[in-house]
């Protein structure tokens, strides 16, 4: 009994708040990762080690913070696998536990993973605060109209500054996040930050919407945190902070409850440097205004996408932009256009925009885009 409920306990369960837990250092015993070596995987991943005759368990851990699982098959060479939702850089870490719970040994890799070719994208809508209070709206009706248009992921507006479920219900209502699961698309939480709130605070936004049930956090910065990069920091320090209080190993991501930042403009065009708060990030979502394009940047959207993501780049980001298209629905008159914008800007793309329940016209619309399904391969912005 000692032995399963120390292991038990290596685990973080549900969100408690509390102190930082304390830091576990490894003696120098012998463990090391068999497949993948350092470099570029194809999701999903087989984790595999070699570990000491000490070794009985090994837990695996992505970029120092979240336990995506583990495995106690010692004659398999502790063998695990994992579905990576947030594509890109990685650190995973093999730790080795012995019999009494121990850390014994450990190693680190970093990886690169790379999208399964087989896999759709995630394309997306957006739901605005006034679309859950229309007097037609049920979240079972609304999953299924996406459902049937082809969307795989839905960004739910859950209030702004701290959570208060009591005037935004959605942030805790799991009834209505299984909605969406049950038929194919992904619930994620979508809240206004202000900076008249203190990060703290805002942060317990994650610590209800884990338990709730959705699959990430996407946190709009508003004007008031124009040229106030500290406030931005605190902000994602303490979003961070909470996240690693909680376990999301239940979820679809396997263990990662990503954040992403959304913004009207570029933030390194609001005084806000990229570089500054990459690595507290998993992405970025920028709005693109359609009806503010010009003629030029229509009839050459290529090189329009191209140049606006390798601004990004240039700015210090390293993580991965899933643009969002903000402007006219998909008619038929430019759905065209749309399909053009959705194969530039990613497999995470969305639509600034989802059609009421009740709007027949509209889902029609939609159903004439082809949402596009293909590889998604960045521009050189080399200068």
């Amino acid at each position: 009994m000692r032995r399963a409920l120390t292991l038990t306990a290596l685990l973080l369960l549900g969100c408690p708040s509390g102190e930082t837990p304390p830091l576990l250092t490894a003696p120098a015993r012998t463990l090391a990762f068999v497949s993948p070596l350092s470099g570029e995987v194809e999701n999903p991943v087989a984790f595999r080690v070699e570990a000491h005759e000490d070794v009985v368990l090994v837990r695996y851990v992505a970029d120092d913070l979240f336990t995506l699982g583990s495995s106690e098959d010692v004659s398999g060479g502790f063998p695990f696998g994992m579905d990576f939702a947030i594509l890109g850089g990685h650190t995973m870490t093999a730790i080795g536990h012995d019999e009494e719970g121990d850390i014994v040994a450990e190693d680190t890799i970093a990886i690169d993973v790379l999208p399964d070719p087989t896999e759709l994208n995630e394309l997306g809508t957006w739901l605005h605060p006034e679309d859950l209070v229309a007097s037609e709206f049920t979240h079972g009706g609304m999953a299924q109209r996406l459902a049937d248009s082809g969307i795989k992921r839905l960004y739910l507006p859950v209030g702004e500054g701290a959570p208060d479920c009591g005037s935004d219900p959605v942030l805790c209502d799991r009834d209505a996040t299984d909605s969406y699961r049950a038929v194919g698309v992904e619930p994620w939480a979508w809240m206004q930050a202000t900076a008249a709130q203190e990060g703290a605070a805002q942060a317990e936004t994650i610590r209800e919407a884990v338990p709730a049930g959705y699959h990430g956090l996407v946190i709009d910065l508003g004007a008031s945190y124009d040229a106030a990069p500290e406030a931005v920091e605190t902000l994602l320090a303490a979003m961070l902070f909470v996240r690693s209080q909680c376990d999301t190993t239940g979820l679809h991501l396997g263990g990662n409850f990503p954040l992403y930042i959304a913004s009207e403009g570029a933030p390194f065009d609001r005084g806000l440097p990229v570089g500054r708060v990459d690595q507290a990030v998993d992405g970025y979502m920028p709005r693109i205004d359609l009806e503010a394009a010009t003629p030029d940047q229509l009839a050459n959207p290529d090189q329009w996408i191209n140049q606006l993501l390798c601004e990004w780049r240039g700015e210090g980001a390293s993580k991965p932009v899933h643009h969002v298209i903000a402007g006219p629905g998909p008619s038929s008159e430019n759905a065209a256009t749309l399909d053009s914008m959705v194969a530039l800007a990613g497999r995470e793309a969305s639509l600034y925009s989802t059609p009421a329940q009740a709007d027949d016209d509209g889902w029609e619309d939609l159903a004439t885009m082809d949402w596009w399904t293909g590889a998604f391969v960045e521009p050189d912005c080399t200068p």
